[in-house]
């Protein structure tokens, strides 16, 4: 039997064409192996944007939002947060601003890296009207800003000024003696709230007692 042999089949030049093709081969599964990799890191989802969003006092009494008002200056702001990545730690951002002042899409106040949930961050502020904004964000990325609200904390009313007595017949001087027995007790009332676009209702109370006794608080009375 006789056995034919092409000798193209054994040549240098077909052998190297084929290690050629096999190397192509395995340079396409390395690559591949490589970008599997990659595709790995770039799926890895961002947080979902905060939800239930809460303003409360530090004695976690709810603030009305918009428009609510509190006479504690450290505000507690929270959020629920989720990932769609279920062991991702999480973390609550918050950006607070004068509500004249736009938001710069910056972080001023955020809490820790923790569990998904309920997140919450406490701001210490000086009187005034706010609002703010919450983000979510885990260990790789932030989730989109989400708006929370306003609020005011309330500034105390000035002390009174241009305190005066007065009795029927006209202005009484301190330690004047008066046979009216309803005088009249006056003074200027003020508030640093008080703005064009704001305006607090006051009222002058009035402490009475005989003298020598001290005060305590009782026997008032209110201006109308």
């Amino acid at each position: 039997m006789n056995h034919n042999v092409d000798p193209a089949a054994t040549s240098p030049r077909r052998s190297f064409r084929h290690l050629l093709s096999v190397l192509s081969a395995l340079a396409l599964v390395i690559t591949f192996v490589f970008q599997m990799g990659g595709v790995a890191q770039a799926i890895a989802s961002p947080p979902d944007d905060p939800t239930f969003l809460t303003q409360t006092d530090s004695s976690n009494n709810a603030i009305a939002s918009p428009n609510g008002i509190t006479n504690d200056t450290t505000v507690k702001l929270g959020a629920t947060i989720t990932d769609p990545d279920s062991g991702d730690t999480v973390k609550l951002n918050v950006e607070v601003q004068p509500v004249a002042t736009a938001f710069s899409d910056s972080a001023t106040d955020s809490d820790t890296l923790d569990a998904q949930g309920v997140h919450t961050v406490s701001v210490i502020l000086a009187p005034g009207t706010y609002h703010w904004q919450a983000q979510a964000e885990d260990d790789t990325s932030p989730s989109a800003w989400v708006d929370g609200g306003t609020f005011r904390i309330n500034a105390a009313p000035n002390d009174p000024a241009g305190l005066a007595q007065a009795d029927d017949s006209g202005p009484l001087a301190p330690g004047a003696v008066t046979n009216d027995t309803t005088p009249t007790f006056s003074g200027t009332v003020s508030d640093p709230d008080n703005t064009p676009g704001q305006t607090d209702t006051l009222q002058l109370k009035v402490e009475v007692q005989p003298s020598g006794t001290p005060f305590d608080g009782s026997n008032t009375q209110l201006s109308s």
